[in-house]
């Protein structure tokens, strides 16, 4: 667990390390956390982000989801509630990245393969293909 209290560092630690996940405020000095969140999720697309705040009606989680977040919790809240969220959000992450390692499983498995399938076979792994994206996309909530 790391923290920064100002955008550079933040962003410059990110690149630098590996981290789970990324919990940040909505009003911080340099850079709110919804742009935060923006950054991350342009060049981290993978990496979770709970977005917490005080000023609940400024900031939505509808909002916050759209920049990227996966999770958004208003303060005051208490340390059961931050950790079902927390837990709820990675474990989210987790399926991501099974999903992820299938995917890229498949695709190893059945590259060579498919070009001597018939039409019909093609079109399921095609298919299966646009399946797995679908499910990506509904757990980031897309």
């Amino acid at each position: 667990m790391r923290d920064s209290k100002h955008r550079k560092g933040g962003i410059d630690r990110l690149g630098q390390n590996t981290f789970d996940a990324v919990i940040t405020d909505v009003m911080m000095p340099e850079m709110d956390g919804m742009t935060l969140t923006r950054e991350i999720s342009k060049n981290y697309p993978d990496l979770p982000v709970t977005v917490m705040t005080g000023f609940s009606d400024q900031y939505s989680a509808r909002k916050a989801i759209a920049d990227g977040a996966r999770e958004f919790i208003k303060k005051p809240f208490s340390m059961v509630d931050f950790s079902l969220r927390l837990n709820k959000m990675m474990r989210g992450h987790e399926i991501l990245c099974e999903i992820n390692a299938k995917k890229k499983e498949i695709e190893e498995i059945s590259n060579p393969m498919i070009f001597q399938l018939p039409i019909e076979s093609r079109e399921r792994v095609k298919n299966l293909r646009k399946e797995i994206r679908d499910l990506k996309k509904k757990l980031k909530g897309e």
